[in-house]
């Protein structure tokens, strides 16, 4: 099964000693690192997250427990003047229905704190709280009209070139292009998905913006029509 990625870290090391822990407790998982270009920049710029800890989705409940209980030992002597102690209860409790905004220290000392001040937290809570959240993440969005623009742009400087053809070479290598930056529009809004934290993978357009799909298909297909027509006149 294919392995999606779980968490993202600026840090390799970091990286490779949570897949370690992963994968004592069984748990395949692979790391991959997606800057494999040279970025004279990456070396001070730690605001990049593009180290990827990948894992079947499958296993994501189970390596939050992992991570969960390994983390519920480094928060016994932490100290008052850590931030989330000046958090308020509704604040603590937001951490616990974002989780994956937060990290697994973060979290864990977030139960630790509310439950000293007496605010008991069950499993139970915590998985509504988490249904919450998922409900939220799993809604589809609409498509950003910088990228619906881009999307009818290139397909309609398509169809330019192909009605007002040119013999010029670089002219015609053009054509290419917008046919490529449509159809990548087209695959991004049919099929591109978000993972939830639980796993599930989930379709991030909604219907009324995957219809543009299917528009700019139709003018797609209008242009290979006229290729097609043009290759028989010939």
């Amino acid at each position: 099964m294919e392995l999606i990625t779980y968490k993202k870290f600026n840090d390799e090391e970091i990286a490779i000693a949570i897949g370690d822990l992963l994968q004592k407790e069984n748990i395949n998982c692979d790391i991959e690192n997606t800057n494999t270009f040279f970025d004279p920049s990456y070396s001070f710029n730690k605001a990049n997250f593009n180290i990827l800890l990948k894992i079947k989705n499958e296993d994501f409940i189970k390596a939050n427990l992992v991570l969960e209980k390994f983390y519920q030992d480094s928060i016994s002597d932490v100290d008052k003047d850590y931030y989330l102690y000046s958090f308020s209860n509704n604040e603590l409790l937001d951490i616990l229905q974002k989780q994956d905004e937060w990290g697994e220290f973060d979290v864990a000392l977030t139960k630790k704190i509310l439950k000293e001040r007496g605010n008991f937290i069950t499993e139970k809570d915590i998985s509504y709280l988490e249904k919450q959240r998922a409900d939220v993440l799993a809604k589809p969005e609409k498509i950003g009209l910088g990228f619906l623009i881009l999307g009818y742009v290139a397909t309609f400087l398509n169809l330019f070139y192909l009605f007002f053809p040119s013999q010029n070479q670089i002219y015609r290598l053009n054509t290419m292009f917008p046919i490529l930056i449509a159809s990548f529009v087209i695959w991004n809004l049919l099929y591109f998905k978000k993972t939830l934290p639980n796993g599930e993978q989930v379709l991030v357009y909604e219907k009324s913006s995957q219809k543009h799909a299917l528009y700019i298909f139709i003018l797609l297909l209008i242009g290979i029509v006229k290729i097609a027509y043009n290759l028989i006149s010939n």
